[in-house]
């Protein structure tokens, strides 16, 4: 009798656990940065979801253009190396003084379907950021505070930060140099 009870114990503890579902991030991110010759710099924004259901992200940070601006920041390239070796204090790159007021934003959304893939593409960081030409630069966002739905109900509040970038915008003596294609291995060599 007390081996029975036991096994309906463990049966249904087991039965329990199995039913629940551990999501470690229900939005995966990933992000690239490019300038085209012109200097006219794109950072795309891969934003995916992870579950087998509706997600929704609301934030004042998100706009037409997907994500803001502001949500933004860019490191030149040894500095932030220093910043990992030494600990010291990194230098972020001059923001051109904009006038600034106080403006209400809406909250806006960004709606997933269940294992949904969106792009988006940020443009613009050029003549948000003082950028050097010929500098390298590692871009990333952050964007705090997310409310996250999963259909349709409230579950967290996210932070959604991408991977760092290298960023070089291109000087105008830059040449551009073709490097041929390299296959990929085959059986046979």
């Amino acid at each position: 009798m007390k081996r029975i009870i036991i096994t309906i114990f463990c049966l249904i503890s087991y039965s329990s656990f199995a039913n629940e579902e551990a999501i470690e991030s229900p939005i995966a991110t990933s992000s690239f940065t490019f300038c085209h010759i012109d200097t006219k710099c794109i950072t795309n924004i891969r934003l995916a979801n992870t579950t087998p259901y509706k997600v929704k992200l609301s934030s004042l940070a998100f706009n037409k253009q997907g994500i803001d601006l502001n949500s933004m920041y860019v490191f030149e390239e040894n500095s932030y190396y220093d910043l990992k070796e030494n600990n010291l204090d990194t230098g972020m790159s001059e923001q051109p003084i904009q006038g600034r007021r106080r403006a209400y934003k809406q909250l806006s959304s960004l709606e997933f379907e269940p294992l949904e893939v969106k792009f988006i593409e940020l443009k613009g960081i050029e003549k948000r950021f003082a950028l050097d030409p010929g500098k390298r630069y590692l871009v990333g966002t952050l964007t705090p505070f997310v409310n996250l739905y999963i259909n349709g109900k409230f579950a967290d509040i996210i932070t959604i930060r991408t991977n760092y970038s290298l960023l070089t915008i291109p000087t105008e003596d830059m040449e551009i140099k073709e490097q041929p294609i390299k296959q990929f291995a085959t059986p046979q060599g």
